[in-house]
């Protein structure tokens, strides 16, 4: 049996109280209301992310808001109703450095089981190095491969997936990935 962990006390159809309970013909244990029977189910949180290029350096930004206030990751955040996955990412990247990119790429998968995540990276370049911080963000930089402060990144699959567009990029081949990680999230 998986559980959730509902957010929800009084139903928003009703008003009656939500209790946790196992659904019906399921195996999962969500929020129904004790009323009128609507089901409030605890969906995974969809992440972006953007592995964004300038001349063979990768856009960072120094995280401003917690988890991880002061360690660097890529620019990204939830999707947000009424937008793609690709807008999303467009969205963030903008909001976090002031890079503003057209087009992006899908490029790597990522689900964290552990904390009901699922993050898409995307992958994109851009033809200049202008970047202006974000509310979220402390510094925002374009990093070569050498200079990348990867003691001081946020999560261990920022660093994964770095690699993994280095090492593309050397073959001259960009590949999709799916990856599983179960991380501990930190402070």
């Amino acid at each position: 049996m998986k559980e959730t962990q509902i957010e929800l006390n009084y139903c928003s159809r009703c008003g009656a109280k939500i209790d946790e309970k196992l659904r019906q013909n399921d195996d999962v244990i969500s929020g129904i209301c004790s009323s009128c029977d609507a089901v409030y189910y605890d969906n995974p949180k969809i992440i972006v992310l953007s592995l964004i290029d300038y001349q063979g350096k990768v856009l960072l930004c120094k995280r401003g808001i917690k988890p991880r206030l002061g360690y660097w990751c890529l620019p990204g955040g939830y999707m947000e109703k009424n937008e793609t996955i690709e807008g999303a990412a467009i969205r963030e990247t903008k909001e976090e450095t002031g890079v503003e990119v057209k087009k992006l790429h899908l490029y790597t998968l990522v689900n964290c089981p552990r904390f009901n995540q699922v993050y898409f990276v995307f992958r994109g370049s851009v033809d200049t190095p202008e970047t202006a911080i974000g509310n979220e963000s402390l510094d925002v930089q374009f990093y070569a491969e050498c200079d990348i402060p990867w003691e001081s990144l946020s999560y261990k699959i920022m660093n994964q997936v770095i690699d993994w567009f280095y090492e593309d990029k050397s073959n001259g081949k960009y590949q999709f990935r799916s990856h599983d990680t179960y991380e501990i999230c930190p402070d």
